[in-house]
């Protein structure tokens, strides 16, 4: 984002890469600059503008940026809510001067993303029809302050819209010995649940799945596009832990944890 003169809205604009523009919306957010219109420009928040102007603001500049922000808001550039619709240039990678970026082969991806061992785990929440649930290896820890967690499932997806929907979901983490219930969890269609022994989560009321390794209950704080899964930050509500060895998923393929030094 520029402000070519911190005394002359008219000279503010973004320039942000066309091919990366989910990156650069999310920026958006994680600077606290403001947000993405549907149409392309962005609303940005005037606390922004103060921070880019840094050190080249001189005395009386502040009563010029409230003289300026109200012109603003009288000519329309301003929402309800007091930010300012900034206009967006799109431009290539070429054009910003850093070249295109080298293509990554997806089976090399595959394999070499695989080799960072995951445990498994079942994303599950209560919709509108009753139970409903995803595998998903792509869990993690985030935050310990605030509490978060990360689940990423892929937008093709068809019960992840559902769980979604209910703006809550627990994740129950598999052991070494609930195999079959992640391959029944891992394919689309049918009542995943039927026969499943599961109880409702302490807080949601979301299925936790008996005899897991543990749950995290939590209610939804953020989803994010990213490439061809959604990236989904939860706020931890609730959560327990037992005993036993977690299912592994390891080079694409399912494994059992074994102590440090008999792996040969």
């Amino acid at each position: 984002m520029s402000l070519e003169d911190p005394d002359d809205l008219t000279r503010l604009k973004i320039v942000a890469r066309s091919d990366a523009r989910e990156s650069a919306v999310y920026a958006l957010q994680r600077d606290r600059v403001g947000v993405m219109a549907t149409d392309g420009t962005a609303l940005v928040d005037p606390d922004a503008l103060r921070r880019l102007s840094g050190d080249r603001v001189g005395p009386g500049w502040e009563a010029r940026f409230a003289d300026m922000l109200r012109m603003a808001g009288e000519v329309g550039w301003t929402a309800p809510d007091g930010r300012l619709f900034v206009h967006t240039d799109w431009v290539t990678g070429e054009e910003l001067g850093l070249g295109a970026e080298p293509p990554v082969d997806r089976d090399e991806l595959r394999r070499a993303l695989g080799r960072f061992a995951t445990g498994v785990v079942v994303a599950a929440a209560v919709g509108a029809e009753g139970p409903v649930g995803l595998a998903c290896q792509s869990f993690t820890s985030l935050s310990l302050d605030p509490p978060l967690v990360s689940l990423a499932p892929a937008r093709t997806s068809k019960s992840w819209p559902q769980i979604a929907a209910t703006g809550t979901f627990c994740v129950s983490v598999l052991t070494e010995e609930q195999l079959d219930v992640c391959q029944r969890f891992a394919v689309s269609g049918g009542d995943k649940f039927a026969g499943l022994s599961w109880h409702p989560s302490s807080v949601t009321g979301s299925p936790v799945i008996d005899d897991c390794l543990a749950w995290v209950d939590c209610r939804i704080e953020l989803v994010h596009s990213a490439g061809d899964h959604e990236l989904v930050i939860g706020r931890v509500l609730a959560l327990d832990a037992a005993g036993g060895r977690p299912l592994v998923f390891f080079a694409s393929r399912f494994a059992q944890l074994a102590p440090a030094g008999t792996v040969t």
